[in-house]
This record gives C-alpha cells, sequence and structure tokens, in this order.
C-alpha cells in the first residue's frame, strides 16, 4: 500500500488491484476478487474500523501531491 487511499479502495473494492505475489487463481476467479464486498454488508463506520485496524499492519505512506510545472 501506498498511501491510505488504496487501503480503502482494496477494502471496499477488493477487485479494484491485485497482489503481485500470487498465483492469479488463488486470489481471483474470472478478473473478480474472492474476498467477498464488505461495502454492503457493513456501515460507513464499520468500514473506517476495519480501515483504522488494517493500517497498522502496512506500510502507508503520506501522499505527496504533485508539483504541475508550469506551461511554457
Amino acid at each position: 500500500m501506498k498511501i491510505y487511499g488504496d487501503l480503502v479502495t482494496s477494502i471496499i473494492n477488493p477487485s479494484h488491484r491485485f497482489a503481485a505475489c500470487y498465483q492469479a487463481d488463488e486470489i481471483s476467479t474470472q478478473g473478480q476478487s474472492k474476498m467477498r464486498r464488505y461495502n454492503d454488508e457493513m456501515t460507513v463506520a464499520e468500514l473506517t474500523d476495519l480501515v483504522t485496524f488494517q493500517e497498522k499492519h502496512y506500510k502507508v505512506t503520506p501522499y505527496q501531491p504533485w508539483r504541475y510545472l508550469p506551461y511554457c
């Protein structure tokens, strides 16, 4: 995980991006994650609590805004 938003997205939509360290058939079926989508079953507060708990187990780097250069 690089930023907090990646962690949130991975929980809300597990098919968004798959871990590269696993074989595709271990984690997905026809491009869809084997992990259930919990956003239809959990409240926003429960999802927030889950992200907060998981964040302790991942190295999440602060968002670095992109510095746009002016056009010539």
